[in-house]
């Protein structure tokens, strides 16, 4: 029986090899966008879905209209990064504001 790490290590060297012919997309017009109940729509950057194996991990891009409520809902791990418009999150009953930050 294997442990976990070398398990680990074999599936990462084995993602490695196959990572090289993922798909490269650059612009959001060449995304696959879908409607989705929680953001709105949105369209996988990385994931399995868009050919693009990891373990575990995805990168979406959402949409999520003005008004809009995604709903109360859990991630092991999130990351926002806010172009427009202005929201909040609450974690562990905080509340954090956000909003994008104005470029020159």
């Amino acid at each position: 029986m294997t442990d976990f790490y070398s398990a680990w290590l074999h599936e990462s060297a084995r993602l490695e090899k196959t990572v090289g012919r993922g798909p490269v997309v650059a612009r959001g017009a060449d995304l696959a966008w879908i409607e989705t109940p929680q953001d709105g729509r949105a369209a996988m950057l990385i994931g399995e879905a868009t050919g693009f194996p990891t373990q575990g991990t995805a990168l979406l891009k959402a949409e999520i209209p003005s008004g809009w409520r995604t709903g109360r809902h859990r991630h092991g791990e999130e990351a926002i990064h806010i172009l427009a418009g202005t929201g909040f999150s609450v974690i562990d009953d905080a509340r954090y504001d956000w909003k994008s930050i104005s470029r020159p």
